[in-house]
């Protein structure tokens, strides 16, 4: 028979996580480019860049940049470490502009 005691009084560390939360919102110009608008209403360009705006979306608030950065590696395949640096660069620049936040989770 196997024993099992659990230390009385002691509880369990949790862990605590920085999940990234977008701010702001996307809207379409007239011609129908996509763009993000952060929370001060500045019209931030994307320049049509669909790498900027998948990580944006991705900021759920349930995920962190590793997760992320991760997500983004298994639905593409291969990603050389420039690539990721570049995605982490992007990633300062949305928060700089307020189009996203760190949130402490645990």
């Amino acid at each position: 028979m196997v024993k099992f005691s659990l230390p009385i009084g002691k509880k369990k560390e949790a862990k605590k996580r920085i999940t990234l939360k977008r701010l702001g919102k996307m809207e379409r110009d007239e011609n129908g480019i996509l763009f993000l608008v952060n929370e001060k209403g500045e019209r931030i360009t994307t320049s049509e860049d669909d790498v900027v705006l998948a990580l944006w979306r991705m900021c759920d608030n349930k995920m962190t940049a590793r997760e992320i950065l991760d997500y983004m590696q298994e639905s593409g395949g291969e990603m050389p470490a420039d690539v990721r640096k570049e995605m982490i660069e992007i990633l300062k620049y949305l928060e700089e502009n307020d189009l996203l936040e760190r949130v402490l989770r645990e």
